[in-house]
């Protein structure tokens, strides 16, 4: 015991020493000493250590080269380099963000649902204008919540064209074309109970058909992928495909 009342001691390093008696030809054989010189020391000194068989031949440092903390292989730093360095990141990062808006904008204006192509168009030929006129004048006097008001028609040369109101809040069809806009859970159930509230059978419609359709709308409000979802066919193979569809059931009904 010391004078604080701490004890002292003397301790032994085992470590393995050439034997060729013992098995494997190595044994644990006590290799040195650990013994206080004194009672003035803190550390006690150690005794005998050339015997020890050293990893690599050399004891292990008492510290890393570079430090614990790897301060002692920092690189010197530069203040107006890191400044730089900085302000290139910054300007690159502002230059993709306005990259990226200009790229979404272009996408949106890109699509544009309610352009048609003339190439699309097939003209039907008719000269019976007197059952266009109550045919147009009904549909301007048609109103509906859920319909875009007829506001007229503009037939003069080189300016045909239909004005109708404008619709702020844009058609499901638009809706469910835009990735850019999240449908979260309340709006989906909002969108559907007002279809259901707005939902009216055609006169000569059926039940099944009617819960079909409806269907259908459903299935592209939520998988927001078109009513046939991901398939390489053609609009011709989707048709094919729905009329052999049916003869097969009418054949097996």
């Amino acid at each position: 015991m010391d004078n604080a009342g701490d004890a002292e001691g003397n301790f032994t390093v085992i470590g393995l020493v050439a034997d060729t008696s013992a098995s494997g030809g190595w044994s644990a054989q006590p290799v040195a000493t650990f013994r206080y010189a004194n009672s003035s020391v803190l550390l006690p000194e150690l005794v005998g250590a050339s015997n020890i068989a050293w990893i690599g031949g050399t004891p292990p440092a008492a510290e890393p080269a570079c430090g614990f903390d790897g301060v002692r292989c920092s690189l010197p730093h530069d203040p107006g380099a890191l400044s730089a360095a900085a302000a290139v990141a910054a300007a690159a990062i502002l230059a993709a963000a306005l990259l990226l808006r200009h790229y979404r904008y272009e996408q949106k204006l890109a699509s544009v649902l309610w352009r048609i192509e003339a190439k699309d168009l097939k003209f039907i030929p008719s000269n019976d204008k007197a059952s266009l006129q109550p045919t147009c004048r009904n549909i301007r006097e048609l109103r509906h919540e859920n319909l875009t008001a007829l506001v007229g028609v503009c037939v003069e040369s080189g300016a045909s064209c239909i004005v109708s109101a404008y619709c702020s809040r844009g058609s499901l069809a638009r809706v469910l074309a835009d990735r850019d806009l999240h449908l979260d859970d309340m709006f989906v159930a909002s969108l559907v109970a007002d279809l259901l509230r707005g939902l009216t059978p055609p006169a000569r419609g059926s039940q099944r058909g009617d819960v079909y359709s409806f269907s259908i709308i459903l299935y592209e409000i939520l998988g927001r992928n078109g009513p046939w979802g991901e398939t390489t066919l053609s609009n011709t193979g989707k048709f094919d495909y729905v009329i052999i569809s049916h003869m097969i059931i009418r054949y097996i009904s």
